[in-house]
């Protein structure tokens, strides 16, 4: 290989084990140094910039680049976004759909998933009906959720307590080393219950908020998606602390008229042209349990 940088003696001896373990494994030790050097420059790059956590750089030197898209023209990669309406509007049916498309790579109401990944639906409430409702989708698309990267916590979250948001953080990171991939979307249904706390307290959800970007923060561009409550005097906008809908880059306002379809609007996105509203039906299914549930 070209030249290597100069390593320390510690480095040095890494870079000798990982590219020795890369070569026993098959391969070419090329490959095999090249790889190892950027493991190690990666380490130190990561170890320097540690030790200065708040830097400064030259706007002029920043790149423009194109939106990341988690779903295209929808939901931006490393976003927050929201979902609120009235109960029985909807809003779970579509963030199970969300969650399903994200997992499996399908198109998202003829949106395109441009980064299917893993996972994760924190449910802090309904989640003994979560199993029919995904049952629902599977059998509605005429799908399968078998070994699609879908997770449903058996804990609940509370991100008003820094002991329960590390536990979460750190069950998150051991999923990601075990399948090797980042997270592609986080969904929390609800906020209010995933909270713990009060939603109208600016001090609780402000809380809440600063917690859940401290758990994004640990995953590159993964996008998070509340569902939440809208007021009970005030029906266009969410439930609680106005700060929540500051905080977020993209807000959907989801309800069901009298003629039964239900209309989802984007009320809010930051960084660009809100998209069309859209417009959907419930259907009733039968899950040959005794039971049915809709979709």
């Amino acid at each position: 290989m070209d030249e290597i940088p100069e390593l320390t003696a510690a480095e040095a001896d890494e870079f000798a084990e990982l590219s020795g373990k890369r070569i026993a494994e098959g391969m070419d030790k090329t490959q095999a140094d090249a790889e190892a050097l950027a493991e190690i420059l990666k380490r130190r790059k990561d170890k320097e910039q540690s030790k200065d956590p708040f830097r400064f750089r030259r706007v002029g030197d920043i790149p423009l680049t194109p939106p990341k898209w988690l779903i295209k023209n929808l939901i931006e990669a490393d976003s927050f976004g929201e979902v609120f309406g009235e109960p029985g509007c909807g809003k779970s049916f579509w963030a199970i759909e969300l969650a399903c498309c994200v997992a499996t790579g399908r198109d998202f109401f003829g949106f395109e998933v441009k980064r299917p990944g893993p996972v994760f639906y924190l449910a802090g409430e309904g989640r003994g009906g979560l199993v029919r409702r995904f049952t629902a989708w599977k059998t509605a698309r005429g799908a399968s959720l078998a070994g699609a990267p879908l997770y449903v916590n058996e804990t609940p979250l509370v991100l008003i307590d820094e002991a329960s948001c590390l536990h979460a953080a750190a069950a998150l990171q051991k999923m990601i080393s075990v399948l090797q991939t980042p997270p592609s979307l986080i969904i929390l249904d609800t906020w209010s219950r995933n909270l713990g706390g009060d939603d109208s307290s600016p001090q609780d959800a402000a809380m809440g908020v600063s917690a859940l970007d401290q758990i994004r923060s640990r995953f590159e561009n993964v996008a998070c998606v509340v569902v939440h409550h809208c007021g009970q005097g005030a029906k266009d906008r969410s439930r609680g602390w106005s700060g929540l809908r500051a905080a977020v880059d993209v807000e959907y306002r989801m309800e069901r008229g009298t003629d039964e379809l239900i209309r989802l609007v984007c009320t809010k996105n930051k960084e660009g042209t809100a998209p069309d509203p859209m417009a959907f039906q419930m259907a009733s299914m039968n899950l040959g349990i005794g039971t049915r549930t809709g979709t």
